[in-house]
């Protein structure tokens, strides 16, 4: 019976011993990798951890929606990130972080992208090479994604129907006046003085005839 509760005892002694120890699984630093979504230029680590990280790397992946890698259109500037040991990616260097320290990044070449129409997921991991002893190495990853809308074209000017085509232009010379209220009193009036055509001299005026009038029948007894 004593010699039962003594192991017990020891087991139990070992299982503290063990939590409180350095470097045992309750004190380590946690990296986790963080994106906005929709995704843009700003992309950072952050150590949730209670014990400070070594510098480690952050890669980014690109992948157009629909295809297994790549599609992604490249700009200038992403020379800068490339890392042969992590290929067809963009790595970022991330320094050493104290216990619930960030660090952030702005990505020099995303306003550069010439995109295209579509959907393109990012795929970003902290510490890819597991240069860092993490409380969890399952939260190393994160996804994100950014969507470019098709451009609002401008459609060609329909063909005006028949009946609206514009009209042909008017002959050549002076063109009559349009009456309105504002010059058929003037109009009036021109026309009150104008003066009568004259004879030429020694012509002579001609007389109009009048009709004959009808005789009466005389009545019988007259």
């Amino acid at each position: 019976m004593a010699s039962r509760s003594r192991i017990t005892f020891l087991a139990a002694a070992s299982v503290i011993a063990a939590a409180a120890a350095p470097g045992s699984a309750a004190a380590h630093p946690d990296l986790v990798p963080l994106l906005n979504n929709p995704m843009n230029a700003a992309v950072g680590v952050q150590n949730t951890g209670t014990t400070a990280a070594g510098a480690s790397h952050l890669t980014i992946n690109c992948t157009a929606f629909g295809q297994v890698d790549g599609g992604c259109p490249d700009a200038p500037g992403m020379a800068a990130y490339v890392d042969p040991a992590y290929p067809n990616r963009a790595v970022i260097d991330v320094p050493a972080l104290e216990p619930g320290e960030s660090f952030n990044h702005d990505l020099s070449f995303w306003n550069a992208i010439p995109w295209v129409p579509g959907t393109f997921i990012f795929d970003a991991e902290v510490d890819p090479g597991n240069e860092v002893a993490e409380l969890n190495e399952a939260d190393n990853t994160t996804q994100s994604s950014y969507t470019e809308q098709p451009g609002i074209g401008v459609a060609p000017p329909a063909p005006l129907p028949f009946a609206a085509q514009p009209a042909s232009p008017p002959p050549p010379g002076p063109q009559p006046s349009k009456l309105d209220s504002r010059n058929i009193f003037q109009l009036k009036a021109s026309r009150s003085t104008t003066t009568p055509p004259q004879r030429p001299a020694g012509a002579r005026q001609m007389k109009l005839k009048q009709p004959a009038q009808p005789k009466r029948p005389r009545l019988p007894g007259n």
